[in-house]
């Protein structure tokens, strides 16, 4: 496979992660913290939703997404410290699929457009 083929590849992948994701819009994030590295400047964690009582697992397409890659436990590895990196990822959700969707930057976009940044739960 050439590069061509490879950046179609993983546009069609992201474009079928966010379409994914866009069809659990406004489900309560469940996310769980597995690991934190020794210095304190990575974690592991796995997230989900609740939707028409069926649990749905979400990290795999956020992985897609955000392209990153999903751990060894399924989990996304999320670098940084500092502030809520689960905050962060979920705004990086809303973020990337305001993004695709043709929006401008807009924080309340980035906060509440597919999940709500300000409302989740943590295991």
């Amino acid at each position: 496979m050439n590069n061509q083929e490879l950046l179609k590849l993983k546009e069609v992948e992201t474009i079928e992660a966010a379409e994914s994701l866009k069809g659990l819009k406004g489900c309560h994030i469940i996310a769980s913290v597995k690991s934190v590295s020794r210095d304190g400047m990575n974690r592991s964690i796995k997230f989900a939703c609740i939707k028409n009582n069926e649990l749905y697992y979400l990290t795999y397409n956020i992985c897609k997404l955000l392209d990153e890659k999903i751990t060894s436990d399924d989990c996304i590895r999320v670098n940084g410290c500092g502030m809520d990196m689960i905050f962060d990822t979920i705004t990086r959700i809303n973020r990337k699929i305001a993004t695709l969707d043709g929006l401008k930057y807009d924080f309340k976009n980035e906060c509440n457009y597919i999940f709500n940044a300000n409302n989740y739960t943590t295991i």
